[in-house]
């Protein structure tokens, strides 16, 4: 029995050249005939995660070589990027590397299982879902200790972070919330009719699990569950790729294995499929994608051997899919999307970090960052003592101008300091409460 995870929305910066008469997919080169579990973006390199190791793309997924030899043959379940570090979960445990995936080694002192299922960072926290307990490490993964109180299947198939929130999605009891860091846990799946969470993802307002039995949404915090289609089918990995625009395309490759992403809304082309809940026979693999989080879905395999879609990652206009048995393919995002709500801004020449608005304020005042390419980011207000008094932002953000309200209603007039943290990149500004 596999598992596979990939709780982080991934876009890269680099872009693959594709002919624009060619309106399906094509494969890359470097992994014919792979097994594809995950992809991770560390820096500039994408990696992509099989049964057979770990691979290197360089050029945004062009062209694929195998990294490390000592990871060869190894099952890579599961990849997540935490600062300069990579991580991968595999039958074995834990390995990480600190050279871009060139030499691993293995870190799971503490973990009493090592059939690691599922990865997740949130600021220098790195988690782990094996097949009976869930673990922390907040130390780049040198020690680990088991954090699953009132996580009553430890079975963890999946983990996602949105802000101070973190989920995680069993193999029988559906979905659970913990908002203290994994300390303890409740169960939050009014209306997940299954209760086999293979995965997970945030974005935005919206939360999306994608089950034995079809996709599910959430829009307050996995409180309760809509059904959002492809029933009868397996949603077996899910990726968010958030842009600007107001609403989401939600991709998805269905049937014995599959993937969900979430892109910025537009309109649809390719065949219809007007009833997701009768798949059946050829409609029932491939990748679809729906514009309306689910009501209705279209299918869009054209030039896609091998249909079972086990990931996807976007990298720069491009989706690209990973396989169960056929490597890796891409696709333009514009051969799928015909239109795109909105004008999105361009990206960030560098992480930046503004001034607040209005200053001095009272009691709310809004601050502005930049990020140029997705990683993870805190921002944390300070008094004039270096006492932590708000933690604003603390998890993956996606490249762009993001905007975040401080409240400072509890607190006493006077000076504080809001810092931005974002791997090596650092920057303070000073604000005024006046009440």
């Amino acid at each position: 029995m596999r598992y596979i995870s990939l709780f982080v929305a991934l876009t890269l910066l680099a872009s693959v050249n594709v002919e624009p008469s060619l309106a399906q997919w094509e494969e890359t080169n470097g992994t014919e005939g792979g097994y594809v579990n995950c992809f991770a973006v560390n820096g500039g390199n994408l990696f992509v995660g099989t049964t057979t190791g770990i691979y290197c793309s360089t050029n945004g997924g062009t062209d694929w070589s195998v990294v490390d030899t000592l990871m060869t043959n190894t099952d890579i379940l599961s990849l997540v990027a935490g600062g300069s570090n990579l991580f991968a979960g595999t039958f074995r445990g834990v390995m990480r590397s600190t050279d871009e995936g060139a030499t691993w080694a293995s870190i799971d002192s503490g973990m009493t299982n090592t059939d690691v299922l599922s990865l997740a960072v949130s600021g220098t926290d790195l988690y782990a879902g094996t097949e009976n307990g869930l673990f922390l490490s907040t130390n780049s993964g040198a020690s680990w200790t088991e954090v699953d109180s009132g996580l009553t299947d430890k079975w963890v198939c999946a983990l996602a972070t949105a802000g101070a929130n973190l989920y995680a999605g069993t193999h029988r009891s559906g979905v659970f919330l913990s908002t203290n860091g994994g300390t303890s846990w409740m169960p939050t799946d009014s209306g997940l009719t299954n209760k086999w969470a293979l995965c997970l993802v945030a974005s935005g307002a919206n939360l999306f699990a994608g089950t034995d039995d079809g996709l599910f949404l959430s829009t307050d915090d996995g409180t309760s569950w809509t059904a959002a289609g492809l029933t009868n089918t397996r949603v077996y990995s899910i990726a968010a790729i958030p842009n600007g625009a107001d609403a989401e395309n939600v991709f998805a490759g269905v049937e014995y294995f599959g993937n969900v992403v979430v892109v910025p809304g537009g309109t649809v082309s390719s065949r219809s499929v007007s009833s997701p809940s009768l798949l059946t026979g050829s409609d029932s693999t491939g990748v679809f994608l729906s514009s309306d989080n689910g009501t209705t879905w279209a299918g869009l395999d054209s030039g896609l051997i091998n249909p079972y879609v086990t990931a996807l990652v976007a990298s720069g206009t491009n989706l690209l899919a990973g396989t169960w048995g056929g490597g890796v393919w891409y696709r333009p995002l514009s051969q799928m999307i015909t239109s795109v709500q909105g004008h999105p801004k361009p990206l960030p020449a560098g992480f930046s970090l503004q001034q607040n608005y209005p200053n001095p304020f009272n009691p709310t005042t809004v601050i502005q960052f930049n990020v140029p390419r997705p990683g993870f980011v805190i921002l944390k207000v300070y008094d004039v003592l270096g006492r932590e008094v708000a933690t604003l932002v603390n998890g993956q953000e996606n490249s762009g101008e993001h905007t975040v309200t401080f409240n400072a209603s509890g607190l006493p007039s006077g000076v504080y300091f809001y810092r931005l943290e974002a791997g090596s990149f650092t920057e303070t500004k000073k604000c005024l409460l006046l009440k």
